[in-house]
């Protein structure tokens, strides 16, 4: 397995540990999932609601 491979199933592996947390807390799971980004379902429609 080279460097990449193994870069790539570790952040594969601590984003959906990510997913499982985050849908424990909230009981929202993701929209969307890209290589580095996850997009969550927002009860409003402006993004501004959802920032801390």
């Amino acid at each position: 397995m080279g460097l990449r491979a193994a870069v790539l199933a570790a952040v594969g592996f601590g984003m959906r540990r990510n997913i499982l947390k985050t849908a424990a807390v909230t009981g929202r799971y993701p929209a969307a999932i890209a290589t580095d980004g996850i997009v969550h379902p927002s009860a409003s429609l402006s993004p501004l609601d959802v920032l801390p």
